[in-house]
C-alpha cells in the first residue's frame, strides 16, 4: 500500500512539474525575488479619538452612538439610543467600506454632527477598530469609549442608572 502511495505521489509530481514547465505563465519553482510579508495587513484605518464613558458628548442629541458588539451582547444592555452594527474582525475592506458608507447615510439622515463608537473594551477594542474604520472611510468626528460597553456600564452602576 505505500509502494502505491509512494508511485501515486511520484507520477502526480511529474505532471505537475511538466505541465508547469510548458505553461507560459508557470509558477516558479525557486522565488526570484525575496516575498513581501505584510504584517500586520495593510487597511485604511484613520485617527479615532478615545473619550471617556462620562463625556458629555454620548449625551449630547447631535450624536450618533454606535455598539458594534455581536447582537446578543446588544440585546443583553446597550444605551438607548445606540444603534447596533457589530464590528466583524474577519471582514474584507469591501465589507468595512459598505458598512462605513451604511453609518455615512445614517448619519446625513439624523443630522447628526458626531459619532460616538463603543465595542467590547477589549484588548484589541472593537469599538476603537471600528472608529478608526470609519474615520478612514472619509467620516469625520468620530471617537470611541475608551473600556467601551463595560466602562460605560460601571458608571451606570456607580451613578445609580442614571446613563
Amino acid at each position: 500500500m505505500i509502494r502505491d502511495a509512494l508511485l501515486v505521489l511520484i507520477i502526480a509530481t511529474t505532471i505537475a512539474l511538466v505541465s508547469n514547465a510548458f505553461r507560459e505563465d508557470g509558477i516558479p519553482l525557486v522565488a526570484e525575488e525575496e516575498y513581501t510579508i505584510l504584517v500586520p495587513c495593510p487597511e485604511s484605518m484613520g485617527e479615532a479619538i478615545a473619550i471617556n464613558p462620562d463625556d458629555p458628548l454620548i449625551k449630547d442629541p447631535d450624536s450618533l452612538i454606535i455598539d458594534v458588539r455581536s447582537l446578543k451582547e446588544y440585546d443583553e444592555w446597550h444605551l438607548s439610543q445606540a444603534l447596533n452594527q457589530p464590528y466583524d474582525w474577519l471582514a474584507e475592506q469591501d465589507e468595512v467600506d459598505r458598512k462605513a458608507a451604511e453609518v455615512a447615510k445614517s448619519i446625513a439622515r439624523s443630522g447628526k454632527h458626531h459619532v460616538v463608537v463603543y465595542g467590547d473594551g477589549g484588548n484589541p477594542d472593537s469599538g476603537k477598530h471600528w472608529a478608526a474604520s470609519l474615520s478612514g472611510s472619509g467620516i469625520k468626528n468620530v471617537v470611541y469609549i475608551s473600556g467601551g460597553a463595560d466602562a460605560l456600564q460601571r458608571l451606570k452602576d456607580s451613578s445609580g442608572g442614571k446613563q
